[in-house]
């Protein structure tokens, strides 16, 4: 399973690379058996200049 924090941490200095980065990627979940759909799944990050965002992964079909 791919670990999006650990990524974040080792390949970004700060907000503004990362939001460049994941313009370019594209990710998907995998559909919990018991609740039968993708996890929703919402991301705070801070960097350290206290730039802050939240990512939400949204089901797009």
């Amino acid at each position: 399973m791919f670990d999006l924090p650990a990524w974040i941490l080792v390949n970004f200095d700060n907000l503004d690379s990362l939001k460049r980065a994941l313009s370019e990627l594209t990710m998907w979940g995998e559909v919990n058996e018991l609740l039968q759909e993708v996890p929703p799944l919402h991301l705070s990050l801070q960097d350290s200049s206290g730039g802050s965002m939240v990512l939400e992964f949204l089901m797009v079909r």
